[in-house]
């Protein structure tokens, strides 16, 4: 391929990108707002999950424990990973305004990168929901968090 020809091809196979490049930066900001939500959430339940741990008897169930211990880390993962996401859809926006002007097949090359970064960000945040969508349906299923011995 003649390097006219290379360049004409990455700005073809870039054209769609560029054209989207305003939503891919707002779904970036979005994302990276999503972060702070969680974040927030975070910060108003943690309070919760300390008052299900009852320590003032001596029948802590192990589920009083690992429950809210557990949802903290989740909470943790899901803030990394939006904020990861925000921030490889902002990259990516950038290199895809950068590589029609310099026609770089190493830019597209990149950007290409970053778009399946985030695909692969936002499939482990779809299995994470997936998993706690099944764990909170088991726990109000099963009753894991009542009173009830028998239920425990």
């Amino acid at each position: 391929m003649e390097e006219q020809d290379k360049s004409q091809w990455v700005q073809q196979v870039n054209q769609p990108l560029y054209e989207a490049k305003g939503w891919i930066k707002f779904l970036g900001v979005l994302a990276i707002l999503t972060a702070g939500l969680v974040l927030a959430a975070t910060a108003f339940t943690i309070p919760i999950m300390l008052s299900m741990m009852n320590f003032g008897g001596y029948s802590i169930s192990i589920m009083r424990l690992i429950v809210p211990i557990f949802t903290m880390i989740i909470y943790a993962i899901i803030i990394y990973l939006c904020v990861r996401i925000g921030i490889l859809l902002i990259q990516l926006s950038g290199l895809v305004e950068m590589a029609p002007d310099h026609s770089s097949l190493e830019l597209l090359k990149e950007s290409q990168h970053k778009m399946k970064e985030v695909f692969v960000y936002l499939g482990w945040t779809a299995s994470i929901s997936v998993f706690l969508y099944v764990a909170s349906y088991l726990v109000k299923t099963l009753g894991l968090l009542t009173e009830n011995p028998y239920l425990r």
